[in-house]
């Protein structure tokens, strides 16, 4: 015989193959899923015996009406880059249009992050969050679950979760190719976090087109992405000057400590270096030369992670989005070169 108290909420989501936010939706008599799915985990929970702790069902009343966001990462390697303000712009903007609030909170560690969403969980201060910055075997997917928090990456697909996909092997095969039918021979990727799996997954894809293509291919990552970690990698990669050497930049901030190697060293950017970053900002148009960038809207990230979501806060099953690359906006960092295409 079944021990009633011992049933959770996790078995009849597991048994319904539905989420744990549909159970409680169902249990609770809130609108949010279908009636069928209502129905079918009805019957599930009267068929093992399922008996609500009083308390547990009185806190599951309880909204927060907020979304949580946390950005683990030291502040000079964000401050300057537009895809955290951009991203941010978007969330708040769809948040509220969903009748949902967004609680922002910064660290610098994973630990740190881990932490604030512990604190969350235990004070009922968000119904959600939205992960950034996904790792390997990444921690925060694992306390999700523990904590029965939903969430939303952005970045890469973790299973049992919304997920917002982005194509990392695109991006890097059109800059790459760009570079190339610049003349660049070869091309080596600065990244700023190894521990980020879109660095990963960039550093693979360069891997793959330098098989495929011939061309000479490498990676340099750096600690953090500052303009001074740009500038002492861009000189360590440039000392000596060999052939006609192209370099992307994981964002605008590393790509300007670039620039500010090659006048350093003296070289003529565009003709003797090639230069390009993974995302583009102001800050690409305005520095002399400006910078070739591939055009991407993190607004939009934020949008369609938000809608994913809510979504599943609403019962429905976790899917998956993948967002296409976007433009590539070629500038005098790399198409003034000789056989650049017009």
């Amino acid at each position: 015989m079944i021990e009633v108290e011992r049933l959770t909420i996790n078995d009849i989501a597991r048994e319904a193959g539905v989420s744990i936010t549909a159970v409680s939706f169902a249990l609770n008599n809130r609108p949010g899923i279908s009636r069928s799915t209502r129905e079918r985990i009805l019957e599930i929970a009267h068929q093992k015996g399922w008996v609500p702790h009083p308390l547990a069902q009185a806190l599951s009343r309880a909204r927060a009406e907020a979304i949580g966001y946390v950005i683990a990462r030291s502040r000079e390697s964000y401050v300057s880059e537009r895809f955290f303000f951009d991203f941010l712009l978007g969330l708040e903007s769809q948040l509220t249009a969903a009748g949902l609030s967004l609680v922002l909170q910064t660290c610098t560690t994973m630990d740190q992050e881990l932490e604030i969403y512990r604190k969350w969980s235990k004070e009922r201060r968000v119904d959600g969050v939205v992960i950034t910055d996904p790792v390997s075997q990444d921690p925060r997917a694992r306390l999700l679950e523990e904590l029965n928090l939903p969430g939303v990456f952005v970045g890469e697909q973790v299973e049992g979760f919304p997920s917002l996909v982005t194509n990392e092997f695109g991006l890097i095969a059109t800059l790459a190719t760009h570079l190339k039918m610049c003349g660049a021979t070869s091309v080596t990727y600065v990244g700023g976090n190894e521990a980020l799996l879109h660095t990963k997954r960039r550093c693979e894809a360069l891997q793959d087109y330098g098989n495929e293509s011939g061309i000479n291919f490498g990676s340099v990552i750096c600690a953090n992405s500052t303009e001074n970690e740009g500038l002492s990698s861009t000189l360590s990669l440039l000392s000596p000057l060999e052939g006609l050497p192209a370099i992307i930049y994981d964002n605008e901030v590393l790509a300007v400590g670039g620039v500010k190697a090659c006048l350093k060293l003296g070289l003529t950017i565009g003709k003797q270096v090639l230069l390009a970053s993974c995302e583009d900002s102001p800050i690409c148009r305005v520095t002399s030369p400006a910078i070739t960038a591939v055009s991407r809207d993190p607004s939009l990230y934020a949008v369609v992670a938000a809608n994913l979501l809510t979504e599943y806060l609403a019962g429905k099953p976790a899917r998956s989005y993948t967002c296409d690359v976007s433009s590539l906006i070629p500038r005098e960092s790399s198409a003034t070169s000789p056989g650049t295409a017009t």
